[in-house]
């Protein structure tokens, strides 16, 4: 969990209940610059939840959902994302794979 220090090791009951609390805080009605520097950064505040699903012993998927606490559901954005071993055990993600040859195709 990251609450402004940098990442902190939780346990995961522990990191969840942080992160629920962190969902529930709304966005201050005063103009911006009139907020504290700690209020400006909880307007930056995203809360991100990710699951994976292992497909296969070499195939997962993600599905990370990042919610934006001060603009949300405007800010908020969901992916689901198909990643692959390769046999040098090297992770990559098919969605890019298949945006670099899409440019590719389109540069011919």
């Amino acid at each position: 969990v990251d609450e402004g220090d940098g990442f902190q090791p939780l346990e995961p009951l522990q990191a969840v209940a942080r992160c629920q609390q962190a969902a529930q805080i709304k966005p201050h009605v005063e103009l911006p610059h009139a907020l504290t520097p700690h209020q400006r950064k909880q307007m930056m505040a995203r809360a991100i939840q990710f699951s994976l699903w292992q497909v296969t012993e070499d195939e997962i998927t993600l599905h990370l959902v990042s919610r934006a606490l001060g603009f949300s559901p405007k800010g908020d954005r969901e992916v689901i994302e198909t990643w692959r071993r390769t046999s040098e055990g090297v992770w990559y993600s098919v969605y890019r794979e298949r945006e670099r040859a899409e440019r590719r195709s389109a540069e011919d």
